[in-house]
């Protein structure tokens, strides 16, 4: 448009040789017609062309293992093929999530019926889940995330994501101490910076009143706590296993002294002369089956934590506060756990920090009595 309305002012400005001979083309009327006629469908069409082929703009980052990522420079669907990120997103930002990894078959009055619609497609085979390409292809979200250095899935569903052409964003929960920093650094990555930060700032908050309280228990007050992880009670989990992380952040002693070999590993089988031997201080549970029925048994019946009564299962709405999976829910665990095991050196009102738990990750307001419900894992009817 420019260069012929500048073609045309070239003529229209030659020198006054041509003794007041102007081109008809110099007359204003004339020009703004030659515009309008020649230039302006040209104009037109190249707006139309740029308003069909958006440019797409893209950013490189660097994820939570230091690995560079190309994304895109708007994100507004993503899937976690980590069971355990796929809750953290929707206390972040469940709008953005574009698909499940399983479908939610109980404790559903704690999710929107938005996230209740959402396909589940599957995600990380080791957390016994499936992906399914397919579906995935369907949904196509702006980037994955994933949990851990070898992110999670088989390098089949790996190959597939990279054709998709869909990028890996990994995010570090190795340790519930890193949850502050994964809702940070998704918080950033997500334009959910204040959201992050106040569920950030709690777990912090929480982390260091434990560790406080911790550090002023007495090497000798420490208490052994035994993890059993099935009904009979006889998979346990090795002392630097996250299926137990509960027990050291809480001052408790794991005596399973069997090392993990990697992240998705530490749970061990023993036999019950192993439990008498280690006769621990606490038993947790994560199975109501245990502490209702096995361990009533004439066998347990010597052990130092039956006789004394200290038999704690741990609340799983609305899943597991500890592990299966683990999740975020492990820093309220890791506060009820603390509680238990050293209520003189932790002093808290557990019933109402639940609530205020709930309220401030789920967005649901529990009665009193329904927190009792949730702490002594009975079923809530909603």
């Amino acid at each position: 448009m420019y260069a012929i309305k500048y073609s045309i002012k070239a003529i229209c400005d030659r020198p006054k040789c041509l003794q007041g001979r102007q081109p008809a083309a110099c007359n204003g009327g004339i020009l703004k017609k030659i515009i309008l006629i020649f230039v302006l469908p040209v104009f037109i069409c190249l707006s139309s062309l740029a308003v069909l082929s958006p440019q797409v703009s893209t950013k490189e980052i660097a994820d939570m293992y230091g690995s560079k990522v190309t994304i895109p420079g708007k994100i507004t669907k993503v899937f976690s093929v980590s069971v355990s990120l796929t809750p953290l997103m929707y206390t972040l930002a469940p709008d953005l999530l574009a698909a499940l990894n399983r479908e939610v078959k109980s404790a559903k009055f704690f999710y929107s019926k938005e996230y209740l619609a959402l396909p589940a497609i599957g995600g990380s085979s080791s957390s016994g889940t499936i992906l399914n390409q397919e579906v995935l292809l369907n949904v196509k979200p702006d980037i994955i995330i994933a949990w851990g250095n070898d992110m999670g899935f088989d390098q089949k569903a790996r190959d597939a994501i990279k054709s998709m052409g869909i990028p890996v964003v990994r995010i570090n929960i190795d340790s519930m101490q890193n949850y502050p920093a994964a809702y940070t650094f998704l918080g950033k990555l997500l334009g959910r910076e204040k959201r992050a930060a106040e569920l950030a700032a709690y777990i912090s908050d929480a982390l260091a009143r434990v560790g406080k309280a911790v550090a002023s228990i007495p090497a000798g007050k420490r208490l052994t706590v035994y993890y059993a992880g099935t009904d009979d009670g006889l998979n346990t989990a090795c002392v630097d296993s996250w299926h137990a992380e509960l027990i050291p952040f809480a001052g408790g002693i794991n005596p399973v002294r069997c090392v993990v070999g990697g992240h998705f590993t530490g749970i061990e089988r023993i036999n019950f002369e192993q439990v008498m031997l280690m006769d621990p201080d606490v038993i947790l549970s994560i199975r109501k089956a245990f502490s209702e029925t096995e361990i009533k048994k004439k066998k347990w019946l010597g052990i130092k934590a039956v006789k004394t009564g200290r038999i704690y299962t741990i609340p799983e709405l609305p899943s597991n506060w500890s592990t299966g999976p683990p999740s975020f829910l492990g820093i309220m665990g890791l506060q009820w756990l603390a509680a238990n095991l050293y209520p003189e050196y932790f002093k808290i009102d557990i019933e109402k920090e639940t609530a205020k738990f709930m309220k401030l990750f789920y967005g649901i307001d529990f009665t009193p009595a329904e927190v009792k419900d949730i702490l002594n894992c009975r079923n809530i009817a909603r």
